[in-house]
């Protein structure tokens, strides 16, 4: 091959010749590494066919030190307008493309592969893409993608704060919810976003926290933690508690009742109808009735008890003891009656006193 720094203006004629006649060989075989020996000192921006890497370079260096690359890196064939037309073999599944780009639609025959892997099958008119990865900013020009094929078979719009769904043969996407909304399910319908669900059954594995003011009910029968629990703590920090309506009944119905030791008296505003009831216990204290109503018969006063009292111990008396029955005063054998100030006056009405 020629050497492309000649000829010079010293260059005998017969060399010149040969060297002219080198130089168009080189460029009419577009200074093809096929040719085997190549030319020297090509110019700067030469441009040549590298038939080992199948591409086209560029000398990026100086003539006395070439420097080839690649002169790019893909190659386009533009087959749109008026340069429509087949590109390759006209028969489908023969010849190769090293690499194909398009701007527009390129037409592949049916059962066509890429390195070897099939890339398109087609059954009838319908074409499949198998085995194909499309780069990032690929865009996709055919129509929607069947869930057996891994696609949603919609083209519903994937809205933001919206949550995906089924509606049994797509993919479908809900409306977007407001903060703090609910997701509830419709059943076969879209799910929907509520601020007021209505839960069916709700099992919770921790604590439950309302911080509004109202925990109601449309039920007229509630029954709070009526199971398991042995022991119940409510409204421990209340100053103030109210139970019940004005009317009706409140039934406690544990056979002991326990009043904490407090500063203060407890104010029941009704009437209480209480069994068998006990006072303390063996211990020195006591129970104080502080009614100040006073008696004018056995069914006024401060107290007034229909059945008789039982008094196993000393009982003293402040006042008058006014006897107003019909009866008798019965005193066992060996029993004292004693006065022990002149301020307390018994009064017996009933017909005799009498000892056993």
């Amino acid at each position: 091959m020629a050497d492309h720094s000649l000829p010079i203006s010293t260059t005998a004629y017969a060399p010149l010749l040969t060297t002219l006649d080198g130089r168009i060989d080189d460029a009419a075989a577009q200074f093809s590494t096929a040719l085997g020996t190549q030319p020297t000192n090509p110019p700067t921006n030469t441009i040549r066919w590298n038939n080992t890497n199948k591409n086209w370079q560029i000398n990026n260096g100086t003539p006395a030190s070439p420097n080839w690359q690649a002169l790019a890196t893909v190659y386009t064939i533009d087959t749109s307008g008026a340069h429509n037309g087949t590109v390759g073999a006209t028969t489908p599944n023969t010849g190769a493309f090293t690499t194909l780009s398009t701007s527009g639609i390129a037409s592949l025959g049916a059962s066509s592969t890429m390195g070897a892997v099939a890339i398109l099958s087609q059954t009838n008119t319908v074409a499949d893409i198998t085995n194909k990865t499309f780069s990032t900013g690929s865009v996709w020009n055919g129509g929607i993608i069947a869930i057996t094929y891994g696609g949603t078979n919609s083209n519903a719009t994937p809205t933001q704060g919206a949550v995906a769904y089924g509606t049994g043969t797509a993919y479908g996407f809900s409306a977007a919810g407001t903060s703090g909304q609910i997701l509830i399910s419709q059943g076969t319908a879209a799910p929907a976003w509520t601020s007021s669900p209505s839960i069916t059954g709700l099992t919770l594995s921790g604590d439950i926290a309302v911080n509004g003011g109202d925990v109601t009910t449309t039920a007229t029968t509630f029954n709070l933690v009526n199971t398991t629990a042995t022991t119940v703590n409510l409204a421990g920090a209340a100053t103030t508690l109210t139970v019940g309506a004005t009317t009706g009944t409140l039934a406690l119905r544990n056979p002991d009742i326990s009043l904490s030791t407090v500063t203060g008296s407890n104010t029941i505003g009704a009437n209480v109808t209480i069994g068998n009831i006990t006072f303390g216990s063996n211990n020195a204290g006591y129970a104080s009735i502080l009614f100040n109503t006073a008696s004018s018969s056995s069914t006024t006063g401060a107290l007034v008890v229909s059945g008789g009292i039982g008094i196993s111990g000393i009982s003293y008396f402040g006042s008058n003891v006014i006897f107003s029955g019909t009866g008798a005063i019965k005193l066992p054998s060996g029993t004292t009656l004693q006065v022990t100030t002149l301020l307390v006056q018994i009064k017996v009405l009933c017909q005799q006193v009498q000892l056993q």
